[in-house]
């Protein structure tokens, strides 16, 4: 198999594990900040719900595009509260 072949097979391989990896633990294998090992292991971590008050009340009376907007605004907010304190969000 030449170069272009093997390439092909690495980019199919590289977007199936994108599929099940969050960006930042796929960001960090594929630009080879972290070696890929299968073990396990206890770990401490925290994991983060929301709601927003008064949520099910709201869909009855927003139509689907502002509604859909709020939904998008808030939870990129969320997110970028959890990235900046090196949070995975997935």
């Amino acid at each position: 198999e030449d170069l272009a072949e093997k390439n092909d097979q690495l980019e199919g391989l590289s977007a199936k594990l994108a599929k099940y990896l969050s960006r930042q633990v796929y960001d960090s294998i594929f630009e080879g900040r972290t070696e890929v090992r299968v073990e396990s292991y206890r770990k401490k971590l925290t994991v983060f719900f929301s709601d927003i008050q008064g949520f099910t009340e709201l869909t009855d009376r927003m139509e689907a595009e502002p509604l859909s907007q709020l939904l998008n605004s808030y939870l990129s907010d969320m997110s970028h509260i959890a990235l900046e304190y090196g949070g995975t969000v997935d």
